[in-house]
């Protein structure tokens, strides 16, 4: 459809331009997420139809068609800027829309959309985990970007690029040595993807096993898993329930969980930085008929 005459530009606060993606990371249901999100947000009754219209579309049909902008970004023709955060829940929606929006847009804009993103987005019980994410200092950056893509107060910003973040890290010692501070740069960095294999010795490393590894290297790894007994979401992008780097020690240590830990990075060598997407290719087989598996990296420190 044709934009509104008073559309001279958006700018998006911890939102998502994907809607299946959000409520159902892989095929698996957020259910607290879409419950609390859905119930706090929708009025009265509203709220029940609602959360009944996205269970009853656990697949991905026609209905979730309304809230995405997938294969539409290029209607868009007006100055864009995005805000998210790595521990909000639409983070993965937040930073698709960056890329239409800024891939796919209409020529007279494509390339000129700006992102910014904090540590917390909606999980701001986590602030204590990020010390140096000063609120004061936070909001005066989206200001900016927001005073910039809406034409106000138009001002050379030549340490604000068009893409600002926050470098994540543990708050120890070490961490806040590492990281835990803002960066910009004009674009993402370019990931170099590195494979990791995971041994059958609960080892995990960047060398491919072989034939000629030891034996409890090669053997596979299993578990018995028990509906009645799910295995709990501890912190990560959650709306009500407790978020941000909750310790995961309690998770780890069940019997249904499988832990692959990779050497210590030597204390001479540079901080090991992480970024871009990241995919597990797992070699599987279960005698249920129906088996999700949720992969997870954490830091182990100290």
């Amino acid at each position: 459809g044709q934009d509104p005459d008073w559309l001279k530009a958006q700018y998006f606060i911890w939102t998502s331009s994907i809607g299946y993606d959000v409520f159902y990371p892989g095929g698996t249901m957020l259910q607290e997420l879409i419950d609390s999100w859905v119930h706090g947000t929708v009025d009265g009754e509203w709220a029940d139809v609602c959360y009944e219209s996205i269970k009853k579309n656990e697949m991905r049909t026609d209905w979730w068609e309304a809230v995405e902008l997938t294969g539409h970004y290029g209607t868009i023709d007006f100055p864009s800027a995005f805000w998210g955060g790595w521990y909000d829940f639409f983070l993965v929606g937040n930073l698709e829309a960056y890329r239409g929006f800024n891939e796919e847009s209409a020529p007279s804009v494509r390339g000129e959309a700006s992102l910014l993103v904090d540590p917390l987005g909606h999980c701001q019980k986590g602030a204590a985990y990020f010390p140096q994410d000063l609120i004061a200092g936070r909001t005066l950056l989206g200001l900016m970007q927001a005073f910039e893509v809406y034409g106000i107060r138009p001002v050379a910003r030549p340490n604000v690029k068009n893409v600002t973040f926050y470098v994540m890290s543990s708050n120890d010692t070490a961490g806040l040595e590492a990281a835990n501070y803002w960066t910009s740069i004009e674009a993402f960095p370019t990931p170099r993807m590195t494979k990791y294999f995971l041994h059958g010795d609960g080892s995990a490393s960047t060398e491919r096993p072989t034939q000629d590894a030891a034996q409890d290297q090669l053997e596979s790894s299993g578990y018995a898993y028990d509906p009645a007994d799910p295995v709990p979401t501890v912190g990560g992008s959650n709306l009500d329930m407790p978020c941000g780097p909750l310790d995961q020690v309690d998770v780890d240590q069940r019997s249904d969980v499988l832990v692959f830990q990779t050497p210590a990075v030597p204390a001479d060598e540079e901080a090991l930085f992480l970024t871009g997407p990241l995919f597990a290719h797992l070699y599987v087989s279960s005698d249920a008929v129906d088996t999700d598996f949720m992969v997870k990296i954490s830091d182990v420190y100290p």
